[in-house]
C-alpha cells in the first residue's frame, strides 16, 4: 500500500494518521478535516500528511486503505462513497449510530466485497492480550462470568473540550454510554469468548449537564 486516507481530524483521526506515518514512512497520506474542526493539526502538517477539506478531495487521492474516523452518524455515508473506489477500511467505533445503519453497513460490505476492521484498540493492548493468553492456557471453561466497572469524568477525559461539546455527550456525533463503552465491551467479549448477555449500563447526570459519566457492565454466559 502506498496511498492512505484518514477521514476525520479528531483525536482518533490524528492518531491513525500519525501511526500510519510511523509504519509507512514513505507513503502518501492524506487527512480529511471536518469543516467545523478546531483540533490542532501542526503535528499532522509537520509529518508530511496532506490536509484536505472534502471527501471528494480524499477520494481523488485514490487511496488503497482508508481509516474512517468521522462522526458515527456519517460512517454509513462515508463508507458508501469511499467504497466505490477502495475496498480496504478501518472503521472507528462505534460502527454505526443505530442498528439500521449497522445493517446497511454490513450489506454494503457484502455487496462490494469490502475488507473492514473495527478500531477497537484494546484488543492490541498489553493487559487484555496477557489476560487472553492466561485464559486460553487455563482452558475455555475456566471463565464463566465477568463483571466490569468503568468510569470517567468528561472534563478530565477531554480537558481541551467543553464537557457539553464532547463527542461522549453528543448523540448527534455518535456519543452515549453504550457507544462510547464499545471499546470495553469488545475487549470483554474477546476475553470472555462472546458473552451472551450485557445486563446493565447506566450513567450519572450532574447539574442537568452530562459532565460526569460512569459506566458499569455485568456480563455472563
Amino acid at each position: 500500500m502506498d496511498s492512505f486516507l484518514v477521514i476525520g481530524s479528531g483525536s482518533a483521526g490524528r492518531r491513525h494518521a500519525l501511526c500510519i506515518r510511523d509504519l509507512f514512512p514513505n507513503a502518501r497520506i492524506a487527512l480529511v478535516k471536518r469543516s467545523n474542526s478546531i483540533q490542532p493539526l501542526d503535528l499532522i502538517r509537520s509529518s508530511n500528511i496532506d490536509i484536505l477539506t472534502s471527501l471528494n478531495d480524499g477520494i481523488a487521492t485514490q487511496p488503497s486503505f482508508v481509516a474512517i474516523a468521522s462522526a458515527a452518524t456519517l460512517h454509513h455515508t462515508d463508507l458508501e462513497q469511499l467504497s466505490r473506489s477502495c475496498s480496504t477500511f478501518m472503521l472507528e467505533k462505534p460502527i454505526a449510530v443505530n442498528s439500521r445503519d449497522g445493517h446497511e453497513i454490513c450489506k454494503l460490505a457484502v455487496q462490494r466485497s469490502l475488507r473492514i476492521t473495527v478500531g477497537h484498540h484494546l484488543r492490541f493492548s498489553d493487559t487484555p492480550l496477557r489476560l487472553h493468553e492466561e485464559i486460553c492456557r487455563q482452558g475455555k471453561t475456566s471463565l464463566t462470568s465477568v463483571s466490569l466497572a468503568y468510569g470517567q469524568h468528561l472534563r478530565h477525559w477531554r480537558p481541551d473540550v467543553s464537557a457539553d461539546n464532547s463527542v461522549t455527550a453528543r448523540k448527534d456525533l455518535g456519543g452515549g454510554v453504550l457507544r462510547e463503552l464499545s471499546h470495553e465491551i469488545d475487549a470483554i467479549s474477546y476475553l470472555a469468548a462472546r458473552p451472551l448477555v450485557v445486563q446493565e449500563s447506566h450513567f450519572h447526570l450532574t447539574e442537568h449537564r452530562l459532565t460526569d459519566e460512569s459506566k458499569q457492565v455485568q456480563i455472563s454466559h
